[in-house]
């Protein structure tokens, strides 16, 4: 019995380790001006299956990434990348909670030399700030929506989504742990 319970309580611990190391899902919101006191017009999510710590990672490199944005009334996705993706940078800060894109260039070699650029057949856009115009992090966009409604601001990608398969081995965990502990107090 005092084998399982070590066993259990290891599992709990490896479990909370788990959750706390991955930062492969990334919340987005893009804010109407270079300031996030600015109204939102828009938000999104920037995923991959990688466990990946701070650094700069080519976006080709990352299994399964997936990005979907929408601002105004577009939404942008993977699929509408109009650079190259070999170009591609990612830059993964603070601890693995934070993020932005770069890229090999100075100026993208996409349609709006950014650092990143989405277009879709609707006629929207959305570029991010390329490496050549500022100081990191590269945190300005500028996109037209389908209504062709432009906007100029900053997107903050401070928040961390939890990995599901993080959250259910961490819930079995504790499931686990409260059994030993009512056990315990049974006997």
């Amino acid at each position: 019995m005092c084998k399982l319970r070590r066993i259990l309580c290891l599992f709990v611990v490896f479990s909370a380790v788990s959750i706390a190391a991955h930062a492969d899902n990334f919340n987005v919101i893009f804010y109407s001006e270079p300031s996030t006191s600015s109204p939102v017009v828009g938000t999104g999510t920037f995923s991959f299956d990688n466990n990946l710590g701070d650094g700069t990672y080519a976006l080709s490199s990352l299994t399964n990434y997936n990005i979907d944005f929408t601002v105004g009334s577009s939404t942008f996705t993977d699929a509408g990348i109009a650079n190259p993706i070999s170009e591609i940078l990612v830059v993964i800060y603070g601890g693995g909670s934070q993020f932005y894109f770069s890229n090999t260039n100075a100026y993208g070699t996409g349609p709006y030399g950014g650092s990143i650029d989405f277009t879709n057949i609707d006629g929207s856009d959305l570029t991010t700030e390329p490496p050549g115009y500022g100081a990191p992090p590269l945190d300005l966009y500028q996109a037209t929506d389908s209504s062709e409604n432009s906007y100029f601001g900053m997107y903050d990608t401070s928040s961390v989504i939890p990995e599901p398969s993080g959250l259910l081995l961490l819930g079995t965990g504790l499931m686990g742990l409260v059994s030993v502990v009512r056990r315990k107090f049974a006997n």
